[in-house]
């Protein structure tokens, strides 16, 4: 796993920045565009004139934009290099590469919305809002006790793709393995002593009324197995 500090941040961006253009320029003004219907305006300022709807909308729409575009670059990989090749390569652009997909998701989120502790608590905070969760999927989070954390998976739009396009192959290592195997990494990225249990994994094609899955989240007494 490859872990990124070398002061300078994700993409050379710093937590000053994050904090700096996460701060809206005029808190008190409250837009009312929810869309851009109408007129070109060549004023328009995205932080002064749209609405929250707008801005919700926008965020939706980014989630889904980022987590297509890497559908999509897997899918001209296994064109042209075959499924196992497509595999390899998205296991090293989310775990392997310098400032690999795990390491942002993980890390930008917390950044930007100053959440700076590393308790169980602090990681579910930063599950309720990762856009790569929140965006696509329909989840609840809610803390056992101070050490441990659920996250209940209640719709996915991934898996719900996977299964009318009838990816098994797919289904099963982006649930199997990008998921856990991401989920406990990125949770390494801010405390190592917090194992990652599925408590139920998604199987294909088959709903029984229930969840999709749900993961838990404990922290190891140091020293313990699972700890570090």
């Amino acid at each position: 796993m490859t872990t990124q500090d070398d002061g300078k941040g994700v993409f050379g961006i710093t937590v000053e920045d994050l904090r700096r253009t996460a701060k809206p320029k005029n808190p008190s003004a409250g837009g009312e565009r929810d869309d851009y219907s109408g007129p070109f305006d060549p004023h328009l300022d995205v932080e002064r004139d749209l609405s929250k709807t707008a801005h919700i909308q926008l965020w939706k729409v980014a989630t889904k934009m980022y987590l297509n575009i890497d559908a999509a670059w897997r899918g001209a990989v296994e064109t042209k290099f075959g499924q196992e090749a497509s595999l390899e390569l998205s296991r090293k652009v989310w775990f392997e590469v310098p400032n690999n997909g795990c390491f942002v998701e993980s890390t930008l989120p917390r950044l930007a919305m100053n959440i700076s502790g590393t308790t169980v608590e602090d990681w579910m905070k930063h599950l309720q809002i990762d856009p790569g969760l929140m965006g696509i999927a329909g989840v609840s989070c809610h803390m056992e006790d101070e050490n441990t954390g659920v996250l209940t998976v209640n719709r996915c739009d991934i898996l719900d793709a996977l299964e009318q396009a009838g990816d098994e192959t797919v289904q099963k290592h982006v649930c199997e393995e990008l998921e856990w195997v991401g989920l406990q990494a990125g949770v390494d990225h801010m405390n190592r002593n917090i194992k990652v249990t599925p408590l139920k994994l998604p199987k294909f094609g088959c709903r029984d009324g229930g969840c999709v899955c749900q993961w838990q989240f404990k922290l190891q007494p140091p020293g313990s197995e699972g700890a570090s």
